[in-house]
């Protein structure tokens, strides 16, 4: 079984370097990481294959920033208001 992932240089826990093209596929791989992985993966008959991203992209933020933030803020406003509650004043209850 042969393990494949795709990542970014995360040194010194993953190392890419002396990379042929841009696509990451043909890049030399290296670190603390990817040697534990290797190691436990010879022990349970695999192999390893890490690969550099070619966008360099970790995957945390939105391509689309702006809009997700609207989309966001469009659902708390929504539940604000479905969710607004009156708070009673002396003069509603009657006491005062």
């Amino acid at each position: 079984m042969n393990v494949t992932s795709y990542s970014i240089a995360w040194s010194p826990y993953l190392i890419f370097g002396d990379c042929l093209d841009d696509t990451g596929m043909r890049c030399e791989s290296s670190g603390a990481l990817l040697d534990l992985a290797r190691a436990v993966a010879s022990r349970l008959n695999m192999t390893i294959s890490s690969f550099k991203d070619p966008d360099d992209d970790w995957g945390l933020f939105p391509r689309v920033a702006l809009l997700h933030f609207i989309l966001i803020l469009a659902h708390l406003l929504h539940f604000a208001h479905y969710y607004r509650m009156e708070i009673p004043t002396p003069a509603a209850t009657g006491s005062g």
